[in-house]
């Protein structure tokens, strides 16, 4: 066992240069989703392609797969509507060892965020101080390139192997994305006997993550021109739903200081002349595996139904106390409904994962539930089996105006995936 350590240490190191290369490769293909909202749009499939020719280079056999338009409802979730997927297809690399061995699924996200708020150069990566900035390079490219390197380091340890690698880049996790990318992958058959979702921190271990209902409400209003007394100012009635929803975050709240609702949008309005006829919010809500699985007794899903519920009573009573509101109702849909999941505390797949951590980098890592969602929730949803996040994103770097890897990070975590890797897979380590 000593002597494997050994060989993925050395062996890592010796790739630095290689390693930084491929993720300053990724980061300059620009990814951006579709759906970013800036004004620099991308797609995913030019960074599949780049990975595709790598692992097969490696001697995977790999597939680009395409995601079906529906599904979220094939999956029984509640995600974004009218998103096309066409020409955005996940990357699958298998390596099949043969033998009778566990399936390990290794997946990440290759769409990154918009590029528009960087200050530094978003796809043109700058190595400076033992660091790589870009867009994506925190999240998720610096995890994809623990993937492909991992397995580059497992096939040439020259150790007998068993069992079946796969290897998944998916798309569709940011951006108010629902993770359609893994949804098709487990929709398509893939069960694995254990899985690691490779977005994360650098010195954490996820073992859950907690749930996200995204709702959108438009309210009425009268649009007139500012000299008239016949509008109905659509922004201020907003106001009146936007003070029921403050009123039920101040209860949530106390009760569930992590439960956290956030009003990330707030539209009205054309112009200082016009009273507003036309109003939106739209609003993310943090829920846990306790009340998914309250919606769930109650036979609506491991969901935030019943949340949903309160919500809707919510705005419906604030409605129901005004006198335009009355005859003129918000309407609020759901954007999406992403449940929790919580891997146990005494999982053996934790345990080997820490395990591997501790032999690289000598102290054990922080093992936690994360209050943030992660498209890992899938994975025993769907498949059945125990899934942990470990990526090499440094906290605080993700999505930012200067978004970077540390290298010193990607080399250890490689080593860790590699090490974690050997271990379940080969026939006596």
């Amino acid at each position: 066992m000593a002597e494997i350590v050994e060989t993925i240490v050395r062996t890592v190191d010796a790739k630095r240069e290689a390693i930084i290369a491929t993720l300053s490769d990724l980061v300059r293909i620009n990814t951006v989703n579709p759906y970013s909202g800036g004004t620099v749009l991308g797609s995913e499939k030019p960074g599949q392609l780049y990975l595709e020719r790598r692992f097969r280079a490696l001697g995977a056999a790999t597939a680009l797969q395409e995601v079906p338009a529906d599904v979220y409802n094939r999956a029984g979730i509640i995600g974004p509507e009218g998103r096309d997927f066409t020409d955005r297809p996940n990357l699958i690399a298998e390596f099949n060892f043969g033998g009778d061995g566990p399936h390990v699924l290794v997946f990440g996200h290759m769409d990154t965020v918009a590029a528009d708020d960087m200050t530094i150069e978003s796809f043109e990566p700058v190595r400076r101080d033992g660091r790589i900035y870009g867009r994506g390079a925190s999240d998720d490219k610096s995890a994809l390139t623990t993937a492909l390197h991992a397995a580059e380091t497992l096939t040439a340890l020259g150790v007998p192997l068993r069992g079946k690698l796969t290897v998944a880049s998916v798309v569709e996790e940011e951006c108010n994305g629902g993770g359609a990318g893994i949804l098709a992958v487990l929709l398509a058959g893939c069960r694995p006997d254990a899985a690691v979702c490779v977005d994360g921190y650098n010195t954490f271990v996820g073992r859950g993550c907690a749930g996200v209902v995204t709702g959108n409400v438009k309210v009425p209003g009268v649009a007139a021109h500012a000299a008239s007394p016949n509008g109905v100012s659509a922004l201020e009635k907003a106001l009146v739903v936007k003070a029921a929803l403050d009123a039920w975050k101040a209860a949530r709240e106390a009760a569930r200081p992590a439960g956290l609702l956030n009003i990330g949008v707030f539209r009205a309005g054309v112009h200082p002349a016009v009273v507003p006829g036309s109003a939106e919010m739209e609003f993310n809500v943090v829920y846990f595996l306790d009340e998914a699985k309250a919606a769930q007794a109650s036979g609506q899903g491991l969901s935030a139904a019943l949340l949903r519920r309160e919500m809707e009573r919510a705005i419906a009573d604030a409605a129901a106390a005004d006198g335009f509101l009355t005859h003129h109702a918000p309407r609020l849909t759901w954007v999406k409904d992403l449940p929790p999941f919580e891997t146990p505390a005494d999982s053996p797949l934790l345990a080997d994962v820490c395990s591997a951590f501790e032999a690289i980098a000598g102290a054990p890592p922080k093992v936690d539930t994360m209050n943030g969602w992660s498209d890992a929730t899938y994975v025993p949803l769907l498949a059945g089996c125990d899934v942990v996040n470990f990526g090499a994103s440094t906290p605080g770097t993700a999505h930012a105006a200067v978004e970077y890897a540390e290298e010193e990070i990607l080399l250890r975590n490689t080593k860790v995936l590699a090490l974690y890797l050997a271990r379940a897979l080969s026939t006596g380590t």
